[in-house]
């Protein structure tokens, strides 16, 4: 069985991601600090030919990590899912299903993170440089370092209700 190649692409930050990251990001930390907010999520686990997707940040940590993010007002959680995996990197899902939940307070702010677990209708990326700084497909034995808590979390969850 011939998967997608196994690769990452790195690009200097666009001017937005450079704006985010020096500005904007921190301003949002220092929010979610004094306020802790309730914030609802989403993270998913995308896999296509048994390789899953990871992508790095142009802020934060830098860690790699799952698409994932915020549920709009109205939204359906795995509407959010759909859409934050769409605008992230660009690709359709064909199969979405929830891995379970987890309650997070890393960053100051109250997280409620619904994930799941979907398949890609195929292995072409084409990521928003304001959002992804890096990305690829990797084979499960063989992710890349440093992988973020979020991530971790939800590889776990994956591992669990798959029995592997």
């Amino acid at each position: 069985m011939s998967g997608p190649r196994v690769y990452t692409i790195r690009v200097p930050y666009t001017p937005a991601g450079l704006l985010y990251k020096l500005l904007l990001y921190p301003l949002l930390r220092l929010y979610w600090l004094v306020f802790r907010p309730d914030v609802l999520g989403v993270r998913c686990l995308v896999e296509y030919e048994g390789r899953v997707l990871l992508i790095r940040n142009p802020y934060g940590p830098m860690k790699w990590d799952l698409p994932g993010g915020g549920v709009r007002r109205g939204e359906r959680p795995e509407e959010a899912a759909r859409r934050e995996v769409r605008e992230e990197v660009g690709v359709s899902l064909t199969a979405l299903r929830p891995l379970g939940r987890y309650t997070g307070t890393e960053h100051y702010e109250k997280d409620t993170v619904v994930s799941y677990f979907a398949r890609a209708e195929s292995a072409a990326l084409k990521p928003r440089r304001a959002e992804v700084y890096e990305e690829g497909w990797f084979e499960f034995g063989r992710l890349p370092e440093p992988l973020s808590r979020e991530a971790a979390k939800v590889i776990g969850q994956y591992i669990a209700a798959e029995g592997r």
